[in-house]
Order: structure tokens, then C-alpha cells, then sequence
């Protein structure tokens, strides 16, 4: 969207208020998909005549403008425009969240190529490469996503005040970005590389004294989310891993925790996805399904 054609539109004084919380709270990228996105729905709101945010509002934007975007931007407009509407029901400004539960559009493409869990063995290969490399923060970045499952904002923006260094059990307490509308703190325990790691990074003494990695939030912060999983998903490609993102690491998290035991209720509280949501997670390998299939029928206790 060109700068003369935000300026010709007129915002809804409560889609003013969102745009001013979301660049207080976001990255200045995530800021201007955003604004764009609510500037589009509202100026084909002042086109043809509409004054009221609800669904069927939103169903005709999402049809009259179906055959003039791709299905894919259209899908992540709707996804913002939804987000605005869960700030008009938390603001007061609606008694309920009028769009129901179930999106108009399906995100989620052929192409996007984050529904592959990464391996041991890849993690690996990844992780000796980001030890000779330049890049100041993927090491980091690796070890704390691989260790945790959090999500790429998150691991940008972590704070060491969320890490705490407990000898006993060592922990990141963190309200991750995706629910932060909920106000549920998670509480991460570390696993001996992540608690390494930390512990010297926290002895140095240049250290940043506010984020763990402050070259990846200065990066995020100041280009956004897609660019950081963009590059990683080149490495990857790279480096002989076609299909992983940085997002794979929380596939690969999920994966392993189940494989090896970590009931699901447990999992979700670390992780803070609902049951439903990890099971799509899950990718056993043919080992696993293999493994699990023979004790429970080749045991000798099969029915």
C-alpha cells in the first residue's frame, strides 16, 4: 500500500486506538501488515456503504476481494482483521467476539514449509555450522528454540529477567506473544544445554542487560519476523535441510517430549498449546511408530 493511498484513508477512531497499541507492542514490519490490513478492510468498508465490524462484514471483504489478492495474503488480512476484532471484545468496545472460532480462509498453504519436525541428526548439522559461524545470535537462537519449542518472537525477545538460574530447577517463566491476551505465565524447565548456555552467557561481562540474545531482538525489532525465518529457512535449505524453519525446532521439541515419555498435559502446560494442537504437532518417525507398535503387540500382553 502506497503512503498517498494510507493517507486517504479514514480510520475508525477505535481502529486508531488498535494501530497506536500495536506499535507500542510490536515489531515496526508486524506494525505495518497490520495497519495495512485495517486500512484496506476500511476503506472497502467506506466504499460500499458499511459502519459496523462484524462477520458479515468481513465475509463480504474476504469475497469481493477473492479473485483481485492471492488467497494467501488474503488469508494472513483476515487473520489481522481478526485480531482487531478480539481487541474490540477485550476493550469493551463489543460484547462478544462476533466472528466465531473458525477462519473464512485457510492460513495455512501448500507451500508453507514449517510442518516438519527437526531431527536430532539435523539439529546436529545445524548446530556445527552456527558454531563457525559469524552470526552472532544463531547459535543462541538454536540452542533456546531446540531446548524450549518457544516460538521465533519469542526467542528474539526473551529478557534474562524471565530466566531464572535456580540451582535446583532452572527455569524460563515467560508469557509467550501468541497468548499474551491471556495473561498465562509458562514456566520452561531448562535441559543441561540450555542451562549451559545461559549460565555463561549470564557470566559475561558484556553481556546486554535486559535481552539473552539482543542482536537477534535488535534484528527482529527492526525488520520483523519473516525476514529472521527467512534467512533460516535459506540456511536450512543450504545445509541440505529442505523444508525446516526456524518453527521446526518446536515441531521437533514436541515431538521428542512425547516420544520420550512427557505425558501431554504436562507438555502442554510447557509448551501452552491445547492438546488438539499438539497432536498435530507430533511427527513419530518410523523407529517410534515402529517401537511402540512391537511392545504393544509382540509384548506377549495383546488382547
Amino acid at each position: 500500500m502506497t503512503k498517498e493511498r494510507r493517507e486517504s484513508i479514514k480510520l475508525h477512531p477505535w481502529a486508531v486506538q488498535w494501530l497506536e497499541e500495536v506499535k507500542a507492542t510490536r515489531a515496526k514490519m508486524t506494525f505495518v501488515y497490520y495497519g495495512d490490513a485495517i486500512r484496506t478492510f476500511s476503506g472497502w468498508m467506506s466504499e460500499v456503504g458499511l459502519a459496523h465490524f462484524n462477520r458479515e462484514a468481513v465475509t463480504q471483504f474476504v469475497i469481493s476481494h477473492k479473485d483481485k489478492v492471492p488467497l494467501s495474503s488474503l488469508a494472513k488480512m483476515e487473520i489481522q482483521i481478526r485480531t482487531f476484532y478480539h481487541w474490540l471484545k477485550s476493550a469493551g468496545h463489543a460484547a462478544d467476539f462476533p466472528l466465531g472460532d473458525d477462519c473464512l480462509l485457510n492460513y495455512r498453504n501448500e507451500t508453507r514449509p514449517d510442518e516438519f519436525a527437526i531431527t536430532p541428526p539435523q539439529y546436529r548439522v545445524l548446530m556445527a555450522w552456527a558454531a563457525k559461524s559469524r552470526n552472532p545470535y544463531l547459535k543462541g537462537a538454536c540452542i533456546i528454540g531446540w531446548n524450549t519449542g518457544l516460538r521465533l518472537a519469542d526467542v528474539a525477545q526473551l529478557r534474562w529477567d524471565q530466566v531464572n538460574l535456580d540451582v535446583k530447577y532452572p527455569r524460563i517463566e515467560i508469557i509467550p506473544q501468541k497468548i499474551k491476551r491471556l495473561g498465562r505465565k509458562l514456566e520452561i524447565p531448562m535441559l543441561s544445554e540450555l542451562r549451559d548456555f545461559l549460565t555463561k552467557e549470564f557470566a559475561k561481562e558484556n553481556r546486554d542487560p535486559i535481552y539473552v540474545l539482543p542482536k537477534m531482538n535488535e534484528c527482529y525489532q527492526r525488520n520483523g519476523h519473516n525476514q529472521i525465518s527467512g534467512q533460516f529457512r535459506k540456511l536450512c535449505t543450504r545445509l541440505g535441510l529442505p523444508g525446516i524453519t526456524f518453527h521446526s525446532l518446536r515441531h521437533g521439541f514436541v515431538t521428542r517430549s512425547l516420544a520420550n515419555g512427557v505425558p501431554v498435559a504436562i507438555l502442554s502446560s510447557i509448551t501452552g498449546q491445547s492438546i488438539a494442537m499438539i497432536q498435530r504437532y507430533l511427527h513419530p518417525s518410523i523407529y517410534e511408530k515402529s517401537r511402540h507398535l512391537k511392545k504393544a503387540l509382540e509384548g506377549g500382553n495383546q488382547l
